[in-house]
């Protein structure tokens, strides 16, 4: 998929939801593909992970703890790509996962929709 169409969709999902830059709640991405867009942006995960604040949350499918159980308002997600896991950059208790019916990985737009629903809900 094209990158910059891929960052206007997480835009969308940004702006749906009201996540902006002076919310609670931030979107981290990884590496800067167009600083043209209004989308935070960082060349490397290490440097992301320093302008995190709050409660820092990766969705992996490995995660020990279900998103359901983010309950803090102040959080930092952070999203991995079909082809590279942030696993290593995060302590157990910081991994979450999203329970499904089967078992599947989910493309991080498609989970991070999920994650910011159940957010928004529990605010």
């Amino acid at each position: 998929m094209d990158s910059r169409l891929e960052l206007k969709m997480w835009r969308q999902l940004k702006g749906a939801y009201s996540v902006s830059d002076s919310a609670n709640f931030k979107l981290i991405f990884v590496p800067i593909v167009d600083p043209s867009l209004a989308v935070e942006q960082y060349d490397t995960m290490k440097e992301a992970l320093a302008h995190a604040n709050g409660q820092v949350c990766f969705l992996e499918p490995k995660g020990e703890r279900c998103v359901t159980e983010i309950k803090d308002k102040d959080i930092t997600l952070v999203i991995g790509n079909t082809l590279k896991s942030n696993a290593e950059y995060a302590n157990a208790d910081q991994m979450y996962k999203i329970n499904t019916p089967r078992s599947t990985d989910l493309f991080g737009i498609n989970a991070t929709a999920i994650a910011l629903s159940n957010w928004w809900y529990n605010q």
